[in-house]
Order: C-alpha cells, then sequence, then structure tokens
C-alpha cells in the first residue's frame, strides 16, 4: 500500500465516523422525543383521572 491508498481508507474511515457520529446525535435526540412524549401521556393519564372525578360527581349530583 502507498501513503495515497492509505489517505483515501482514513478519509472513508473518517466519513463512515461522522455518519456514526450523526446518527448517534439522532438517536440521542429521538431519545429526548421519546421521554418528552412519555411526560405528554403522564400527563394526559392525569386529566382523565380528573374527568373520571368529575363525572362521578356529577353522577352523585343527578343521584341528589
Amino acid at each position: 500500500m502507498n501513503i495515497e491508498q492509505i489517505m483515501q481508507e482514513l478519509s472513508e474511515i473518517k466519513k463512515k465516523l461522522d455518519k456514526l457520529d450523526k446518527i448517534e446525535e439522532e438517536i440521542q435526540n429521538l431519545k429526548q422525543d421519546v421521554n418528552v412524549l412519555k411526560q405528554d401521556v403522564n400527563i394526559l393519564k392525569q386529566d382523565v383521572n380528573i374527568l373520571k372525578q368529575d363525572v362521578n360527581v356529577l353522577k352523585q349530583d343527578v343521584e341528589n
């Protein structure tokens, strides 16, 4: 192998590493998105529970 071939291979390796870095960054962003969505789901669950309580109160009002 001559120096040019080695330099070319190193350049290809660098490109692949750069792609991997971008993929890792995207994975981290997706993980953050998932965490935000999980928080949103928890908030929605709380809202549903509040609505259930409201329905129960309304049922009691109707019964009385």
